[in-house]
């Protein structure tokens, strides 16, 4: 059986996808990049133990440098971490997620990603969240989230390693968390020049959003870590579920 490791960061449109139950594939760039390529490491029953530089077709020597993937290994549960805002103790909201501290005491927490996309939120001069008032707030960057403001658990089902350009249109939409998307209604409503790119430019839009400047970007065409997975927790809000009907942009935007 797995076990639980070190959290993993996940931007708002990555949750918000999860949430709906559309996406089920996680990339993250293999670091330090490969110099030639990677290739599975196997056992002689063939279970896939690392990867290794596949060392170019000239290569002669034993190759002594394997990778493993750091983010965890097939059957590793791990904890999602987000954008999140805490209340003070003392503080109740029936539209937001209550959790117990590490002091066993009830907080209320707000979470970026069920918040409208593409907005702030939060007012940094003032410490509040735009349009509370309320004092004493903490906003937390998904690195610094506290264990116990977890809501999201994944397991890790199947890992492999793949250049981002040779990502399928079927994968795309693993990632992107558009399964099942109705893209004739989308265009129907916003215009063919809007969604009318194809898969795969949707997601390297989303990719470069991220990564730009990076020297990781869709046209430098990096290596990255593909995890396949299944969601085992997931607490939701009242915002959450009015977001799971929301358009196309919150699978895009943050």
């Amino acid at each position: 059986m797995g076990r639980t490791k070190k959290g993993i960061k996940l931007t708002g449109a990555e949750v918000r996808a999860i949430i709906c139950g559309r996406k089920r594939q996680l990339r993250r760039v293999v670091e330090p990049q490969p110099a030639f390529g990677l290739r599975p490491y196997k056992t002689p029953r063939m279970k896939v133990l690392a990867w290794e530089d596949s060392g170019g077709p000239n290569l002669t020597t034993k190759l002594d440098k394997r990778i493993r993937c750091p983010y965890g290994a097939v059957g590793d549960i791990l904890r999602v971490q987000e954008i999140v805002y805490i209340a003070p103790p003392g503080h109740s909201d029936d539209e937001a997620l209550s959790r117990t501290d590490y002091k066993d005491e009830p907080r209320v927490v707000w979470y970026d990603a069920c918040m409208t996309p593409g907005e702030e939120h939060w007012d940094d001069e003032n410490k509040k969240i735009i349009g509370l008032d309320l004092e004493g707030v903490k906003r937390c960057h998904a690195d610094l989230m506290p264990k116990w403001a977890g809501r999201i658990e994944i397991k890790i089902i199947g890992i492999y390693a793949q250049k981002i350009q040779d990502i399928t249109v079927e994968e795309c939409m693993l990632d992107l968390g558009v399964v099942g998307y109705d893209w004739d209604a989308a265009e129907a409503e916003n215009g063919e020049d809007e969604y009318g790119v194809g898969e795969k430019a949707l997601f390297s839009g989303a990719w470069d959003g991220v990564y730009d400047g990076t020297g990781f970007e869709w046209n430098d065409n990096p290596w990255v870590w593909v995890m396949q997975f299944e969601v085992v927790t997931l607490d939701t809000c009242g915002t959450c579920n009015e977001q799971q009907t929301g358009n196309f942009d919150m699978f895009l935007e943050g």
